[in-house]
C-alpha cells in the first residue's frame, strides 16, 4: 500500500504540542519559533528549536527581478551621478561602475519591511491571502519567491510552455493566462504559485542562451531558483484555490525529477492526488456550479493527473484506486476529454507578442493537433499501465547493481513476472484498435525539411512520445500473451516466430531513438524514456555479443547512440542516474550482461 510521505510530528522533534494535537506541520525549522501556524493563530508555541535550527540563518539570494526595477534604478544613479560630476567632475570614469555596484548593493540588503498591501508585483498577480503575516512575507521574499522574470525571459519561458509542456499537461486556460499578463489592469489575476510553477516547467525547455542572458550559470541553476520559488509558495499555503494547487504540484513533476536536495517526485504528486480527491476532481463538473471554461480546466486537469499516474509510479496507481474507492462511489466520473474541452482560436497581435510570437497562438490547425496529441495518450493511457513497466525495470537494475546477485539467481523470480504480466489489462487486438483509430494529424513521422522550426521540433518530439509508448505497450502486451504459450522464465529462448515479434518492437524503438539523436532532440525527452533506452541497450548488448559480424557493427553503433541519449536523460529521470553513475558504468561494463539474464528480450 502506498503512503505519501509524512513528516515526523513529536515534541521531540522540535514541533510544538498545537501542532501535534491537531497531526498537521510544524514549521519550526523553517522561520523558527513560533511556529507559522502559531503566530498566525496569535498564540504562545512551545515548540523548540534545535541548536541546527538556531544557527541556520536564511542565506541572501540574488534574484531576477522585472527589468522595470533596473531601469528605474540605472536612472536613479544616473541622476545622482549627474550631481556628483557638478560637484566633483574628475569621479566621471568610475560612473558605470559606480551605477551597477548601486544596483547589487540593492539587491544584497536586507529585505525591506513588507506589508500585504505593499509587495511590488505586476496587477496581473493575484494577492496573496490575509492570513500571512509580515514574517511569512519575509520568507518568501528570501526565497525569491515575490520576484518575477524579466519580461524578456518570461517571454521565452511562455513560448517554451506553449510548445513543449502544454500539448502534455493543458491544465491552464491559456488565452486568459496570457490575457492578463497582456493587459495587466487587475481584472484578471493569474495565481503567484501557478505563474512560478509554469516557468519552472517552462525552464526545462527553453534555450540555455536565455537562461544565461538573465543571468543564472546554467540551466540547473535557473531551474533550482524558479523551483524553490513555487515550494515556498506551495508549502506556506499560500493558494486559496485548491485546483490552482493541483495544477501547480502536476508542473513541477510532469517531464523531469526535481531539483537534487529537493524531496522526491513521489512527495508532490502524492500531495496532488490527495489533493484532487480532496476537492472532488475525479467526479464530473457538470451540473456543479462553475463556469464553461472551469468545467474544460477540471477535466483537462483530472485527465492530466490520471496520465501521471499512469506513467510514472505503479504505486500511485495502488494511491488513486485506495482513494477512488474511500470517496463517493456512487458519483459520476469524469467524462472522457475531447476537443469541445479545448479553446481554440487565433490570439491577437499583443497576446502573441507576450510569448515571444509562438506560431502555435496564430495557428488553429496547430493548436487542434496539441490538444489531439492530449487526447490521444489519454486514450492510449486508458489501456494500459507502462508503469509497470517502468517499475520492473527499475528492480531489475536495483539488482543487476548488487554485488551479491548473480546472473544464476535472477533467474528465479517467476511470481514477481507472473504478477507483474498478469496485470496488464490490454491486448493486442485492443492496442491495434487504437492505433488504426489514431487521427492522422498525431501519426510518427520524420521531418521532410532540412531546417526546423520551433514547431516542428516540438510537434515531432510529441508524436514520437506517443508512437513510442504504443511500441513498449505492445511489447509489455506481447509478452503477457506469449506466457499462455511457452515459460520465458525457464526457458528464455523463444520459438523463432515470438522472438521475431520482440526483435520488431526493440528495433523499431531503437531506430525512434536514432531519429531523435540525430535531430539533437534528446535533451527533450520525458524522464519515463529511460526505461526503453535500458530495454533497447541490452537487446543490442545480446546482439553485438551473438549476432553476425553485420549485425553487429548497426547495433554497436545504436548502442552507443542511445548510452548517449540515456547519459542526457540523467537530469530527468532517477533511473538513468542509477544506470549511469553505477559501478562499472562503462557502456562496455558488464552491468548490461546481468540484465540480459533478468529482462526478458
Amino acid at each position: 500500500m502506498y503512503y505519501v510521505p509524512q513528516r515526523a510530528r513529536t515534541t521531540d522533534s522540535g514541533a510544538c504540542s498545537h501542532c501535534v494535537k491537531k497531526k498537521q506541520r510544524c514549521y519550526i525549522g523553517v522561520r523558527g519559533v513560533p511556529c507559522s501556524s502559531c503566530r498566525r493563530q496569535k498564540r504562545s508555541c512551545d515548540g523548540k528549536a534545535t541548536r541546527e535550527m538556531e544557527m541556520k540563518k536564511p542565506a541572501t539570494q540574488f534574484t531576477y527581478c522585472e527589468e522595470t526595477l533596473f531601469a528605474s534604478q540605472i536612472q536613479k544613479t544616473a541622476h545622482d551621478a549627474a550631481i556628483r560630476n557638478v560637484e566633483n567632475p574628475a569621479v566621471l570614469a568610475t560612473n558605470p561602475l559606480d551605477n551597477y555596484i548601486s544596483i547589487v548593493n540593492q539587491l544584497l540588503e536586507p529585505s525591506p519591511t513588507f506589508s500585504s498591501g505593499s509587495i511590488g508585483v505586476p496587477d496581473y498577480i493575484a494577492e496573496l491571502p490575509d492570513r500571512l503575516d509580515e514574517n511569512d512575507l519575509e520568507f518568501l521574499a528570501s526565497k525569491g519567491a515575490l520576484c518575477l522574470p524579466t519580461a524578456k525571459f518570461r517571454g521565452e519561458l511562455l513560448n517554451a510552455y506553449i510548445l513543449w509542456v502544454h500539448p502534455q499537461i493543458p491544465v491552464l486556460n491559456l488565452d486568459e493566462f496570457l490575457k492578463a499578463i497582456v493587459y495587466n489592469d487587475g481584472m484578471n489575476r493569474i495565481s503567484l504559485l501557478l505563474f512560478h510553477a509554469a516557468m519552472y516547467a517552462a525552464s526545462a525547455f527553453v534555450e540555455i542562451d536565455h537562461i544565461r542572458d538573465e543571468g543564472y550559470p546554467s540551466r540547473k541553476a535557473a531551474r533550482e531558483v524558479l523551483f524553490s520559488r513555487a515550494k515556498a509558495l506551495f508549502e506556506l499555503d499560500c493558494e486559496n484555490d485548491r485546483l490552482s494547487m493541483v495544477q501547480a504540484a502536476l508542473l513541477m513533476v510532469h517531464w523531469n525529477d526535481v531539483p537534487e536536495g529537493q524531496k522526491d517526485a513521489s512527495h508532490w504528486i502524492g500531495i496532488c492526488l490527495s489533493l484532487s480527491f480532496s476537492i472532488g476532481l475525479h467526479r464530473s463538473p457538470e451540473g456543479a456550479e462553475m463556469t464553461h471554461k472551469s468545467r474544460q480546466a477540471w477535466r483537462r486537469t483530472w485527465w492530466s493527473v490520471y496520465n501521471h499516474a499512469r506513467l510514472t509510479s505503479e504505486e500511485l496507481l495502488t494511491m488513486m484506486s485506495i482513494q477512488d474507492e474511500a470517496h463517493d462511489a456512487g458519483f459520476s466520473k469524469v467524462d472522457m476529454v475531447t476537443l469541445d474541452d479545448f479553446q481554440f482560436g487565433v490570439h491577437p497581435r499583443e497576446v502573441r507578442a507576450v510569448a515571444g510570437n509562438c506560431d502555435v497562438l496564430s495557428s488553429v490547425e496547430h493548436q487542434k493537433t496539441q490538444a489531439l496529441v492530449f487526447i490521444e495518450k489519454t486514450n492510449l493511457c486508458r489501456l494500459s499501465e507502462f508503469s509497470r513497466l517502468s517499475n520492473w525495470v527499475h528492480e531489475m537494475v536495483v539488482n543487476s547493481n548488487d554485488d551479491d546477485h548473480t546472473p544464476a539467481t535472477s533467474q528465479h523470480h517467476p511470481s514477481h513476472s507472473q504478477k507483474f504480466f498478469n496485470q496488464i489489462p490490454a491486448t493486442s487486438e485492443e492496442l491495434q484498435l487504437w492505433y488504426t483509430r489514431l487521427h492522422p494529424a498525431v501519426h510518427h513521422r520524420f521531418p521532410t525539411r532540412t531546417t526546423l522550426s520551433p514547431w516542428d521540433r516540438s510537434i515531432y518530439l510529441h508524436r514520437t512520445w506517443l508512437r513510442l509508448l504504443y511500441l513498449s505497450m505492445a511489447y509489455m502486451v506481447h509478452y503477457e500473451e506469449s506466457l499462455a504459450v511457452a515459460d520465458v522464465l525457464v526457458d528464455p529462448l523463444l520459438s523463432a516466430g515470438q522472438f521475431e515479434i520482440t526483435r520488431h518492437y526493440l528495433s523499431e524503438i531503437s531506430g525512434i531513438f536514432e531519429e531523435v539523436y540525430s535531430l539533437d532532440l534528446a535533451r527533450y525527452l520525458p524522464g519515463p524514456c529511460a526505461t526503453l533506452l535500458i530495454l533497447v541497450l541490452t537487446f543490442h548488448w545480446r546482439v553485438v555479443n551473438q549476432g553476425s559480424p553485420n549485425v553487429q557493427r548497426k547495433s554497436s553503433l545504436r548502442f552507443h547512440q542511445c548510452w548517449g541519449i540515456l547519459t542526457q536523460l540523467q537530469v530527468a529521470s532517477e533511473l538513468a542516474r542509477n544506470v549511469v553513475s553505477a559501478p562499472g558504468d562503462d557502456p562496455s561494463g558488464d552491468i548490461w550482461e546481468r540484465l540480459s539474464y533478468q529482462l526478458l528480450l
